[in-house]
């Protein structure tokens, strides 16, 4: 398999918090004038300090990127001029969060606890502790706390109380910046809009680039590539009339990652180095060193992974010595990928594991699934089938969890709900029956009186009876209903409509073949996927995720997905698995499940690729996929196979069709092994087992494409030359 653009390869630490006050502070002289305004701006508080000091503040926040030990002592000459406590606080906790340094991050959370009550301090702590999780690359922690500060601001700044633009600025930023990470994008888009407005109430139009980046950067994850586009046209030309070369490198970070997500890898290029070039200019390191480890990434996709190191060397001591952990794991990341690229096989592995561990440290779940997927691609590439194939199992399993608490999650909303309307029945039946028995004590005060009227009552009282009872029975069918519908969603993928993992167990379970799996199973995988997200958006993966579940339903039957004995799977991602059962097992039936799986794969291959998809803006676009079929047990030893082997030994056909010019099935005919020793040293090494001809392939080759030269219609082909006994 080629590599995949991923966005772990793009360092957004320019675009984070680290940084983002520098050089665009509401004070902007100040900000650009380095110690010489910083001075002046000490020695000359305005009248209005005390109330909102913060511009007094900003340069030394910004100076901390490249020099904490100078930030420091630019606060201390503040802190002797009688600047405010929390201010202060907040300034030195930001420095702290910039240096990694923990003993005056606690200094800084201190004194703000002091003030208590003042709300505004209260909203500063999450804010610095939103700050310190982002630069340790603790995403989980940094969301909570990034919301609790936005949440703490809105409420603490009135129309009697202004607040500093940048601390609350900062807050939504940081918020926007968890939400992407967490795959989040229309959030994320969300709150980048929110610190827009924010900065264009203030009249702030360097903030206002800044907030424009990270919207376009949102909106791109989602696929819009045309808001994409507007919204950095608008930052770069805010950014180009403030003049700041800091400003406009920054800007260029989301240049740069909006290339990388179309593939153009020269133009990725070109603009970190230019990013480079403006950085230098503005003297930061930091921001340079995230420059580096976008070129380094690059440079690994062009495939000159020496350069790629080179830029990775020279970047790394850069941000160890500043603490910046989260472009440090980038530049390990890439420089992992580059010696896979060199055949360096124990400097990627030692770069790998460092990498790994510490997104699974810090909860990264989703940054963890894309790193194992592209070092597998780069495996791969490089030729090291047998380590791509583990990787590539790594990450499906990782994927699987994901999706599994995704599931949870959905479903654990759904019984929260039904069970809130169930007690809302349960409270108006009880108050219906509390009316009844009102209603009986009424009749029999009346009854003492009038014999006749008390008749009538005692009549209505039945018939209000008969009602509330037929009610109840409605709305416990209706409950009954809900919760078997709930069953039944948690059993199928809400895009497609086909089974899921779960319903595939369950069914298999019930017609007891998980442990003893007999019949066939097809394991498709949609050719290029990423290529398609990535050229033409999300919203046309979506539609040839859905298009492509319709047309395997339809090769494999009306009712496929619903019948007793025909399956149709997603199996996760891009992939699908069409499972075929049938009577137990025996010669005719085994013989039909096979010449039927080979003939299913067929009308696969030419129903996926044989005419072009519609895509939702009007084009279209030729699909193909790769496939690996079976029939089980095996021929001819038909040694017994649990369900997870059979679709692992299934997925070794399909890993082999990919890496045969996909576009084709490979079906497994039959293998030598006849004990269970034999199967497990096939499974362990599947191509070495078919290049010694301990396993026999059969190749079924899909529709050419309608450029490509004629060569008849789909054929197989038989490999390994002879079936060892």
């Amino acid at each position: 398999m080629s590599p995949r653009p991923l966005r772990l390869r793009c360092a957004a630490g320019a675009l984070a918090w680290a940084g983002l006050l520098a050089g665009v502070a509401l004070g902007a002289d100040a900000a650009r004038s380095a110690p010489a305004a910083t001075t002046a701006a000490a020695s000359q508080p305005t009248a209005a300090q005390p109330a909102l000091p913060w511009p007094a503040f900003d340069a030394q926040v910004q100076l901390a990127q490249d020099d904490p030990d100078a930030a420091l002592a630019g606060l201390r000459a503040l802190a002797a001029k009688g600047a405010g406590a929390r201010p202060l606080a907040l300034a030195r906790g930001l420095v702290a969060a910039a240096s990694g340094r923990a003993e005056l991050h606690g200094q800084a959370l201190s004194a703000l606890a002091a003030l208590n009550p003042d709300p505004v301090a209260a909203a500063d702590a999450a804010l610095l502790q939103a700050a310190w999780a982002d630069a340790a690359d603790d995403p989980q922690t940094a969301q909570k706390a990034a919301r609790a500060a936005v949440d703490a601001y809105a409420s603490a700044c009135t129309p009697a109380r202004a607040c500093d633009l940048q601390p609350r600025w900062l807050a939504l930023h940081l918020l926007s910046r968890q939400d992407r990470r967490r795959g989040l994008s229309s959030a994320a888009l969300e709150h980048a809009m929110a610190a827009l407005e924010l900065a264009r109430a203030a009249g702030d139009g360097a903030y206002q680039a800044l907030a424009l980046a990270s919207a376009a950067d949102a909106a791109g994850l989602m696929g819009d590539a045309v808001a994409e586009q507007r919204q950095l046209a608008r930052a770069q030309s805010l950014a180009q009339a403030d003049g700041d070369p800091l400003l406009r490198s920054r800007v260029l970070i989301a240049e740069t990652r909006m290339h990388r997500r179309r593939g153009d890898l020269e133009a990725t290029r070109r603009t970190a180095e230019a990013g480079i070039a403006l950085a230098r200019q503005g003297g930061s390191l930091r921001l340079e060193s995230s420059h580096q480890a976008n070129l380094s990434d690059a440079l690994v996709a062009l495939q000159r992974p020496r350069e790629a190191l080179q830029a990775v060397d020279a970047a790394l001591p850069v941000v160890r010595r500043l603490g910046d952990r989260r472009t440090e794991r980038v530049l390990m990341h890439n420089a992992a990928l580059a010696h896979i690229g060199l055949r360096q096989t124990e400097a990627a592995r030692r770069e790998m594991g460092l990498v790994l561990a510490g997104y699974r440290q810090g909860g990264a779940t989703a940054d963890q699934a894309q790193a194992l997927r592209e070092y597998a691609d780069a495996y791969a590439a490089a030729g090291d089938l047998p380590a791509a194939l583990e990787l590539f199992h790594a990450e499906r399993r990782l994927a699987a969890e994901m999706m599994a608490a995704n599931r949870d999650a959905a479903l654990a909303e759904l019984r929260k709900r039904f069970d809130h309307e169930a007690q809302q029945r349960r409270l108006e039946q009880l108050g219906l029956e509390r009316t009844l028995v009102n209603t009986q004590l009424d009749n029999r005060a009346a009854l003492q009186k009038v014999w006749a009227a008390g008749a009538a009552v005692v009549l209505l009282a039945a018939v209000l009876v008969a009602l509330m009872v037929g009610r109840v029975r409605r709305l416990r069918r209706r409950l009954e209903d809900n919760q078997e519908r709930l069953r039944e969603q948690s059993r199928r993928e809400p895009l497609t409509g086909l089974h899921n993992r779960r319903g595939l167990q369950e069914t298999m379970q019930a017609r007891g073949l998980t442990q003893a799996f007999e019949g066939a199973l097809l394991l498709l995988d949609i050719d290029h996927f990423k290529r398609i997200n990535d050229r033409h958006g999300h919203a046309a993966g979506d539609a040839v995720l859905v298009e492509t579940a319709r047309r395997v339903r339809e090769a494999v039957g009306p009712a496929a997905g619903d019948a007793d004995d025909d399956l149709v799977v997603r199996w996760g991602g891009e992939e699908f698995i069409v499972c075929l059962t049938g009577p137990r097992d025996n010669g005719a039936a085994a013989a039909g499940r096979a010449a039927r799986a080979q003939e299913l794969a067929r009308r696969v291959l030419e129903a996926v690729g044989g005419r072009p998809y519609a895509l939702p803006d009007g084009g279209s676009l030729r699909v193909t996929v790769s496939l690996g079929h079976a029939c089980f047990p095996l021929e001819p030893a038909r040694l017994p196979l649990s369900l997870e082997r059979a679709i692992n030994l299934v997925d070794m056909a399909l890993y082999t069709a990919k890496n045969h010019g996909r576009n084709c099935a490979m079906g497994i005919v039959m293998t030598s092994a006849t004990t269970p020793e034999a199967l497990s040293a096939l499974e362990i090494d599947f191509d070495l087992a078919r290049s010694e001809g301990r396993v026999l392939l059969e190749r079924l080759n899909g529709p050419p494409a309608d450029d490509a030269p004629a060569t008849g219609a789909p054929g197989s082909t038989r490999e390994a030359e002879a079936l060892r006994v």
